[in-house]
């Protein structure tokens, strides 16, 4: 059987606004985000058969408006949550304080590094193939509300990017990054069923068709 996957990336956070956060998985909406997330469950075209987030309170709350409007939806907690590689040494300080740090692992390009509690790439990686393969075995409607890096994972690991992860592959994914913006609510729809996960089109922030994609 077939189905329909939006993969829906958080409304603005306080990290993108560029303000001090704790760490990755408490940082919440901004009234900006709120305003997104609003917009999109507005939008949103189809009744879901579920909602699912990650254990991350920014898309659980980008997930709220959309909730309010299908009560009975049920709701589930998937390991989707963003590519943090950086430990928790970082709490309290804001991206900009982080840049030397962020640029200094890019540099880097070791697939298997791991800062104290962060994530390889290597593991990311991973994470994004097996979402792909969950997603190809669902069933009816989904909206999924995840993460901008972890959404260009998956992008990467259904074009076979992370079927080897190599120095160049993570180059690949931080030039991407700098060209290729995911604006905060962007949403990707997926044909998926029997296994399969095709791309169908982008939806940007304004919940706007931009363009089609399809990936063989």
């Amino acid at each position: 059987m077939s189905g329909v996957f939006y993969l829906i990336r958080h409304g603005e956070s306080a990290s993108n606004a560029g303000e001090k956060t704790l760490d990755a998985a408490s940082t919440t909406l901004t009234e900006r985000g709120w305003q997104g997330a609003r917009a999109n469950a507005a939008s949103f075209p189809e009744t879901p058969h579920r909602i699912v987030t990650s254990r991350y309170i920014r898309t659980t709350q980008t997930a709220a408006p959309l909730l309010e409007r299908f009560t009975a939806v049920p709701v589930e907690e998937w390991d989707i949550h963003e590519f943090t590689y950086m430990s928790a040494k970082y709490a309290g300080t804001t991206t900009f304080d982080r840049r030397p740090f962020i640029d200094e692992y890019w540099k880097r390009l070791d697939p298997h590094l791991k800062d104290g509690d962060g994530e390889s790439f290597a593991t990311f990686a991973a994470r994004c193939r097996a979402f792909i393969t969950r997603m190809g075995n669902t069933q009816g409607i989904t909206a999924a509300f995840s993460h901008g890096h972890f959404t260009r994972g998956v992008l990467h690991a259904l074009q076979g990017n992370f079927d080897t992860v190599t120095p160049e592959t993570m180059t690949s994914f931080w030039q991407d990054h700098h060209a290729n913006p995911i604006p905060n609510c962007t949403r990707y729809v997926f044909a998926v069923g029997d296994g399969s996960v095709k791309l169908i089109e982008r939806q940007d922030g304004a919940v706007e068709r931009v363009r089609q994609t399809v990936i063989d």
